[in-house]
């Protein structure tokens, strides 16, 4: 599918390709981390084919989330949101870091406060 041929381009697992996904038989991503080498093997006929696709499968896996994110084929989601999400993830995660712990409370209870008035 289309779909997977994109998130495996995006995510660079070589030898996952049209054909390959063909044979796999496979629908969904999620389908793709479940596979095994015996799996491949069985699917694509050749055991060093299967080693290379689930050895490039695996690297897959360390991608960061700003490139994994327009993987998923999200419309109107590509790399320039994936980096400005990803940047404000960050931002927020830095402040919460580094803010001690009288900072966050206070932003708990001026939430709490808000809630009572929406």
């Amino acid at each position: 599918s289309k779909k997977l041929e994109h998130f495996g381009k995006l995510l660079k697992i070589k030898g996952f390709g049209p054909a390959c996904i063909s044979k796999l038989d496979i629908g969904d991503y999620p389908e793709l981390y479940e596979l095994t080498v015996e799996d491949i093997s069985s699917r694509l006929g050749s055991e060093k084919m299967a080693v290379k696709l689930a050895t490039e499968i695996e690297k897959s896996k360390s991608v960061d989330l700003q490139t994994l994110l327009p993987a998923f084929s999200i419309p109107l989601f590509g790399r320039s949101a994936s980096q400005k999400l990803c940047e404000n993830i960050f931002n927020h995660m830095s402040f919460l870091i580094h803010a001690g712990k009288a900072k966050i409370k206070s932003l708990v209870l001026v939430s709490e406060k808000l809630r009572l008035y929406a």
